[in-house]
């Protein structure tokens, strides 16, 4: 353990005088309001996954194609990450969606608590915007699944 300690005072921040710096520009990067947001076509409508200050964990959300192509476009919120977490008393962190092919009306959720490795898989429906009522959640080991596609972001 003593080697353990010695390498991670080696490279903890503290023993590194730019970390500050390159922490608070990456910070600032993430934060900013002129971000492109990455589309993702699903169910006829364009799907972004955002964060920022109000949206901590994040929001899936979509808007119409004409909408993104507009300077200012009107977003939905599909799935709220921070009120999901404070309902449910977990820390979700958004891990992706995979959707249904051909539809791409059922997706399966992929939630994480706390940014683990082990995932919770929820269905969730695009049209209703809703959890699927009786559908069970279920724990993966891992961001894949044996036999299954991996879970694709936003």
């Amino acid at each position: 353990m003593g080697e353990v300690a010695q390498r991670h005072h080696r490279t903890a921040p503290a023993g590194r005088p730019r970390y500050q710096r390159f922490y608070n520009e990456a910070l600032a990067i993430m934060g900013a309001k002129d971000r492109i947001p990455a589309p993702r076509f699903l169910n006829g409508q364009i799907y972004n996954f955002w964060q920022d200050e109000q949206h901590l964990r994040g929001i899936w959300r979509r808007t119409t194609l004409a909408d993104y192509r507009s300077a200012e476009p009107k977003w939905e919120t599909v799935l709220d990450i921070d009120a999901l977490g404070k309902a449910e008393g977990k820390s979700w962190v958004f891990k992706g969606a995979s959707c249904l092919e051909p539809e791409q009306r059922r997706c399966l959720i992929s939630l994480s608590n706390g940014g683990e490795d082990a995932v919770e898989l929820r269905e969730f429906d695009l049209v209703s915007g809703t959890f699927v009522e009786g559908a069970s959640a279920y724990r993966a080991p891992s961001r894949e699944l044996p036999g299954r596609t991996p879970i694709i972001c936003c």
